[in-house]
C-alpha cells in the first residue's frame, strides 16, 4: 500500500444550526482505507474519519484531500531547493512533511447547510475569534472507542465536545469571556480548589488584558504537598497555550556552587517556549518549594537562603537578561512574565492556630475560611523576608483534601490513577473490573500517609504490579476483575482467557 498524507481538520466554530468550520490543525503521514474512509496516521498510531463523515456525524474533527507521498514530494520540489534523492534520509522524509504543512494550511472548510465553502486562514482569524484546540488523551481515547464502535456518536459528543479542552482567544491575546472555561478545565484536573483557582487564573487574565505598569503578576500559593499547586500551573499552562518553566527552588543558588544559579531560569525559560522570544517573555515561570529557602530563626545557617531570594527579585521585578555563549544569543525582558512561587510552609498554622496544622485532623473540620487564609504577617513570623513579599501580589491559600476528595478524584477526576489502568487496559483490549472496596482503601491508605493526592498513585500502581505481569505476558486475557476483600494488604484478582 502507498504511503499517503493529508491534512487534519478540526471544528473551530459552529456560530449557528447547521453551519460548522474546520480549520487545518496539523498534518497525517500513513495509509489511506478506502472501504472504509478511515487514514491510518503512523506518527501517532490513530485513525480518522474522512471530514465529509465527521461533519454528517457531528464529531469536530477530520482529514481530507489524500495525497500519495511521492505526490507530495514533487510538489513540494517545485516550490523549494528540495532534492528528490534525498528522499530516503530519515531527516529528509520529515522536512518534505514540514514543508507541505506549511504550504497546505491555506484555508479553513466551512459548511452551511450541507455546503462547503473556503476561506483563507487570515481571513478567518480577521473575521472572527481564534479558537485553539488543546490534545487530550481523554479525547483521542474516546474517538478510538468511537472509530471502533465501542461508543455512539452520542455519547462520544457527550464525553467529548461538550466537555472538550480548548478555549477561545483573540489572536495573540486573552478573550476575557473565556475565564470561565479555563477554570472549569482546571477544576475537573483539580478537586476542592476552587476558590485558589479562580484566585489565580483572574490575576493572570488580568496581567494579560489591563493596561498599565502597576499589571505585575507575582502570586504565592500556599498549601501541603499533594493538593494541586503544581497541577494548577501545569494546568492553566495547557489550558491558555501559555510556556511554563517550572524550577526548583531547593536547588537554586546564588553563586552555582550546587544546583543552579538562578540566572540560568532565563535559559529555560528560552528554551521551553521553543526559542520564540515573544512567547518567553509573556510566559509562566513556577518555582516551588520556596520555602526550603526561608531563613526560619538565628540556628538556620542554610546555603545563601537570602542571597536567592534577593536575586529572584531583580527578575521579579522586571529586567532585561542577555545570555551570550557559544550555542545561544539573545535578549530577554521579564517585566510581562507571570511569576508563581508556591510552598507548602508545613507549620505556618503552629503560630497561627496553637499548632493547628496542614497535617492536623483539626484543620480538616476547620476547613479554610477566609479568616483562616495566610496573611503577610504570617509570612513574615516565619521568617520569608519582607522585600520579598512587597512584591508579592496575591497570597493564594489551598486546602488540605478529606477523604471524600480523594475519592472524587479516583472516581471522577480526569487525572485519576485509576481510570489510567482503565483507560490503558481497555487499548489492550482487557476489560477491568474494579470493585468499590478497592477505591475505599486505596484512600484510607493514601490519606494516613498524610501527602494528599500525591500518594494515591502509589497504592493504585501496588494493587497492579501483578496483574500487569499476567496481562503483558499472556495476549488471551480480556478481563480481569479484582476481588472485594483486601487480605493483608494485597488484592486476590481473576484472570478471564478468550476461548
Amino acid at each position: 500500500m502507498d504511503l499517503n498524507v493529508t491534512i487534519l481538520y478540526k471544528l473551530v466554530d459552529e456560530t449557528q444550526e447547521n453551519s460548522q468550520t474546520y480549520m487545518p490543525v496539523k498534518f497525517l503521514c500513513g495509509y489511506y482505507h478506502k472501504e472504509t474512509n478511515i487514514f491510518e496516521d503512523i506518527l501517532s498510531d490513530r485513525n480518522y474519519l474522512d471530514l465529509s463523515i465527521s461533519n454528517s456525524l457531528g464529531v469536530p474533527e477530520g482529514f481530507r484531500e489524500v495525497k500519495s507521498f511521492k505526490e507530495v514530494c514533487k510538489f513540494v520540489g517545485k516550490n523549494s531547493s528540495f532534492l528528490w534523492n534525498k528522499i530516503n534520509s530519515y531527516k529528509y522524509f520529515f522536512s518534505v512533511l514540514e514543508e507541505y504543512w506549511n504550504v497546505s494550511k491555506k484555508n479553513v472548510i466551512c459548511f452551511e447547510n450541507g455546503e462547503e465553502r473556503v476561506l483563507s486562514v487570515r481571513d478567518y482569524k480577521n473575521q472572527t475569534k481564534c479558537v485553539k484546540f488543546l490534545d487530550s488523551q481523554e479525547y483521542n481515547d474516546y474517538l478510538d472507542k468511537l472509530i471502533n464502535d465501542d461508543i455512539s456518536v452520542s455519547t462520544y459528543l457527550d464525553k467529548v465536545y461538550n466537555n472538550s479542552n480548548f478555549v477561545r482567544t483573540f489572536p495573540g491575546d486573552l478573550d476575557y469571556n473565556c475565564i470561565q472555561d479555563v477554570c472549569d478545565f482546571v477544576e475537573r484536573r483539580v478537586f476542592h480548589q476552587s476558590s485558589a483557582i479562580k484566585q489565580l487564573v483572574t490575576s493572570i487574565f488580568r496581567s494579560r488584558i489591563f493596561k498599565g505598569e502597576k499589571n505585575k503578576t507575582c502570586s504565592l500559593l500556599v498549601g501541603p504537598t499533594g493538593v494541586g499547586k503544581t497541577e494548577i500551573v501545569e494546568s492553566i499552562s495547557k489550558c491558555l497555550d501559555i510556556p511554563v518553566t517550572k524550577i526548583n527552588a531547593s536547588r537554586l543558588t546564588d553563586n552555582g556552587y550546587k544546583g543552579f544559579n538562578p540566572d540560568d531560569i532565563i535559559l529555560n525559560i528560552y528554551l521551553n517556549a521553543d526559542e520564540d522570544i515573544e512567547r518567553a517573555e509573556k510566559s509562566i515561570v513556577f518555582i516551588d518549594e520556596i520555602d526550603k529557602k526561608v531563613v526560619r530563626d538565628n540556628t538556620d545557617h542554610s546555603f545563601n537562603k537570602t542571597d536567592v531570594l534577593n536575586a529572584l527579585l531583580k527578575m521579579v521585578e522586571g529586567d532585561v537578561y542577555y545570555i551570550e555563549n557559544k550555542k545561544y544569543d539573545f535578549r530577554l525582558d521579564t517585566s510581562n512574565m507571570i511569576f508563581i512561587f508556591a510552598g507548602a510552609f508545613t507549620d505556618i498554622y503552629d503560630t497561627k492556630f496553637k499548632r493547628i496544622g496542614f497535617a492536623s485532623e483539626n484543620s480538616e473540620i476547620m476547613g479554610l475560611g477566609k479568616d483562616k487564609d495566610i496573611t503577610v504577617s504570617d509570612l513574615e513570623s516565619y521568617g520569608v523576608p519582607i522585600e520579598f513579599l512587597g512584591r508579592i501580589r496575591e497570597i493564594i491559600t489551598l486546602n488540605k483534601l478529606t477523604k471524600d476528595d480523594l475519592l472524587s478524584i479516583l472516581l471522577d477526576g480526569e487525572l485519576s490513577p485509576m481510570k489510567y489502568y482503565i483507560d490503558n487496559f481497555r487499548m489492550l483490549g482487557v476489560d477491568l473490573v474494579i470493585p468499590r472496596s478497592a477505591y475505599d482503601y486505596v484512600v484510607d491508605k493514601a490519606y494516613a500517609l498524610g501527602t494528599n493526592a500525591r500518594a494515591l498513585s502509589v497504592f493504585v500502581d501496588e494493587i497492579f504490579k501483578d496483574i500487569l505481569f499476567e496481562v503483558f505476558t499472556d495476549k488471551s486475557i480480556h478481563r480481569v476483575e479484582i476481588d472485594e476483600q483486601v487480605i493483608s494488604d494485597s488484592y486476590k484478582y481473576s484472570l478471564f482467557r478468550k476461548g
